[in-house]
């Protein structure tokens, strides 16, 4: 599994400036510890030995990306489709090296990155992260604010929910997108169309939930929902029947009681 990065777009050409991305990581993490450094080739963040580069490409990225973009632009930003392209250059984020340390705890560094990235340049408009989801700069710069707190809420830049509507079983559900980039695996989960919210609001949690240390899921686990009093609710490993070649967990979400 290849380490996590992110690609921030750019509307215009700009000079990358190691002091104004210092400048912005001390603003929004003044107790996190972190050396700026780096050459011509780019700004070298130093974390605690967790090395991340930031270097900047005059030219904008191929559209590569279309399934991402439609994503975003049905789910969470109508005008994805627009910003990608009109984009003109972009700065990549990557990690170096990085072995020793968990997936998550390089995302929350590429995070930080990221967000230092889009506060040092007015010009960027959009963020590719992990060439799985586009957000919107606003958006990302939002999400990638508590990259060091003790919850996992900055998750929610690396993992997006995608609804589906299933005819053959009558059932409406959500499927995370980019989970799998940590776990493995995605979470397919099902129910009826009057607990779309109840739905949405399950699988984000569970999915925020699998990012924590020392976290397992097992095929037959249960789990508890606050909604459900005491009933467990199973999870089961299979591929996707709607997704072909997508390992999920996969979730019927009975109707709650009450």
């Amino acid at each position: 599994m290849e380490n996590p990065g992110a690609h921030v777009l750019l509307d215009a050409p700009v000079k990358l400036s190691g002091a104004r991305v210092s400048a912005a990581l001390a603003e929004r993490y003044p107790d996190v510890p972190v050396v700026v450094g780096g050459d011509e080739a780019g700004i070298l963040l130093n974390f605690s030995g967790l090395m991340v580069m930031l270097r900047y490409f005059d030219v904008a990225l191929p559209p590569l990306w279309p399934s991402e973009i439609e994503r975003a632009r049905r789910t969470r930003w109508p005008e994805a489709e627009t910003a990608f392209d009109r984009h003109k250059a972009h700065i990549m984020i990557s990690v170096v090296h990085g072995e020793e340390f968990s997936r998550v705890r390089l995302a929350r560094a590429v995070s930080a990155a990221v967000g230092a990235a889009i506060d040092s340049e007015p010009a960027c408009s959009a963020v590719l992260w992990d060439k799985t989801l586009i957000h919107s700069a606003a958006e990302a710069a939002e999400l990638s604010r508590p990259a060091f707190e003790e919850d996992l809420y900055v998750g929610t830049l690396w993992i997006d929910l995608d609804p589906f509507e299933d005819k053959r079983t009558a059932t409406s559900g959500v499927i995370t997108v980019g989970l799998r980039n940590f776990i493995g695996r995605e979470i397919e989960m099902e129910g009826r169309d009057e607990d779309w919210n109840l739905l949405q609001h399950t699988a984000g949690n569970l999915a925020l939930y699998f990012l924590g240390d020392g976290v397992e899921v097992e095929d037959g686990e249960t789990f508890s929902n606050p909604d459900y009093e005491d009933v467990k609710i199973p999870m089961h490993f299979r591929d996707s029947p709607r997704y072909e070649g997508v390992p999920v967990i996969a979730i019927t979400l009975p109707p709650p009681r009450g």
